[in-house]
């Protein structure tokens, strides 16, 4: 009898030790893993080598685009994303990135990635004046009509009116602004009598030039004198 209640004890003893067991690995079972926490990305325009935020037409600007997640790494997609400009006869992007100025005025560039945007309004300023003035070679002693010919490329947006160029003759017995006279072909006349006491050698000749809208531009004339 002792021992069929002992028999009896132990085997009740395993039956409850076996449903705890059982009972704790389903409920460790039943916890499951932590969910992953949802990262969202953002994309954002950054500028490269800018000192400012207005560029002459003419010139380039380097943009990219930069992904960020909401736990802060960051991948560079510039060559990825798609690029658009609002006006390309301001400027123009190239499938990296490159924005080319072209004409005065503010455009917007935008790119987009995987369903992301972003923009950035650039303002591009006008095309300056610039001055080119090619010259004869002269000896002492004789004329030159014209001796140099100033040839002024007009700013843009607005285009230049009213354009006038100046010259420093001093090193001719002149004034140091004389104001050149246009002509018909598209430029201004450098008209010069050469001293007969002149040296023979290159001489420097200052220009400047402005339009009506205020913009101006400065140059260097090299006429050469002849030994007479």
């Amino acid at each position: 009898m002792v021992l069929r209640r002992t028999a009896h004890w132990t085997a009740d003893v395993l039956v409850r030790a076996t449903a705890l067991v059982l009972t704790l690995v389903a409920v460790a079972c039943g916890s499951g893993p932590t969910a992953p926490t949802t990262l969202t990305p953002t994309l954002t325009l950054a500028v490269a080598y800018r000192s400012d935020l207005v560029i002459v037409a003419g010139s380039t600007l380097q943009l990219s685009a930069v992904v960020t997640m909401s736990d802060g790494t960051q991948a560079n997609v510039t060559a990825e994303a798609s690029w658009q400009s609002s006006a390309t006869t301001i400027a123009k992007v190239s499938p990296t990135g490159l924005v080319t100025a072209a004409d005065g005025g503010t455009v917007t560039i935008s790119a987009t990635y995987q369903g992301l945007s972003a923009s950035i309004a650039q303002v591009v300023a006008p095309r300056p004046l610039t001055i080119a003035a090619p010259c004869l070679s002269l000896k002492a002693g004789t004329n030159g009509f014209p001796a140099c010919f100033v040839v002024v490329t007009a700013g843009t947006n607005p285009a230049s009116t009213g354009v006038h160029v100046y010259a420093d003759l001093r090193a001719f017995g002149l004034g140091a602004m004389v104001e050149l006279s246009s002509c018909h072909c598209g430029g201004y006349d450098m008209d010069l009598h050469i001293p007969p006491s002149m040296a023979p050698g290159v001489v420097p000749i200052p220009i400047s030039a402005i339009d009506s809208q205020g913009r101006t531009a400065t140059g260097t004339a090299y006429l050469t004198i002849l030994p007479g």
